[in-house]
C-alpha cells in the first residue's frame, strides 16, 4: 500500500494540487509527470536488478524509507511562497517517482516468491489489486478530503507516511524472499 499511495500522491494527488491550490498549470505539471515517467521507468528496473543483488526486503525498505523522508520535505517544498518553480516541480515529482520505482522493482519479485506455484498467480494478483486499491485509489481521494479540511498538506504526508508504515512491516514480517526456491512449494 505504500508504493500505491507514493505513486499515486506523485502522480494524481500533486497534478490537482500544484493545479488547484498552487496556480501551476496544467501543461507545466503534465510536462514535469512526463520527465518524473522517465526516472520512475528507469528506477523499477534498477530496483528490480538491485533485489537481485541485495535483496527484495533491503532494496523495498531502502526506497520505502527514502520515499518517507522525500514525501513531507517535497510536499512542504511544494506548498512553500507563492508558486513552486517549474524545477521544483520536476524535482519533486521526478525523485517520488524515483523511489516509487524503486520500491516497486523490489515488491515485483517478492510477490511471486510469496506464494507457492499452485497459487502464485492468484496470490500475487489479489494482494497487489487489493494494495491498488486501498493504497493507490483512495489517496488521491483522502489526500483531497485532508487538504480540504486542514488547508494544509502535512495531513496527507501523514497519511502516505502511515501507507509506508504498512509496507515496511510487511516486508519485516514477510522477510527476504530472494533465494528462495520457486519449485516445489
Amino acid at each position: 500500500m505504500g508504493e500505491k499511495a507514493t505513486y499515486y500522491t506523485f502522480g494524481i494527488f500533486c497534478l490537482s494540487y500544484l493545479v488547484e491550490e498552487r496556480g501551476v498549470s496544467r501543461g507545466e505539471v503534465l510536462n514535469a509527470l512526463t520527465v518524473a515517467s522517465v526516472f520512475w521507468f528507469a528506477s523499477m528496473l534498477v530496483g528490480g536488478w538491485l533485489s537481485d543483488r541485495f535483496g527484495r526486503r533491503t532494496i523495498t525498505v531502502l526506497g520505502a524509507l527514502g520515499a518517507a523522508v522525500w514525501i513531507p520535505l517535497s510536499l512542504g517544498w511544494l506548498a512553500m511562497g507563492d508558486r513552486p518553480s517549474p524545477i521544483a516541480v520536476v524535482v519533486a515529482l521526478s525523485v517520488g517517482v524515483l523511489l516509487d520505482g524503486i520500491i516497486t522493482g523490489g515488491l515485483a519479485a517478492c510477490f511471486a516468491e510469496l506464494f507457492p506455484t499452485s497459487v502464485r498467480y492468484t496470490g500475487a494478483s489479489v494482494g497487489y489489486q487489493l494494495a491498488g486499491i486501498v493504497g493507490g485509489s483512495l489517496t488521491p481521494i483522502v489526500g483531497v478530503s485532508l487538504l480540504a479540511a486542514t488547508g494544509s498538506v502535512l495531513p496527507v504526508a501523514a497519511f502516505v507516511l502511515a501507507m509506508l508504515a504498512l509496507t515496511l512491516i510487511s516486508m519485516v514480517v514477510a522477510g527476504e524472499t530472494r533465494h528462495r526456491r520457486l519449485t516445489g512449494i
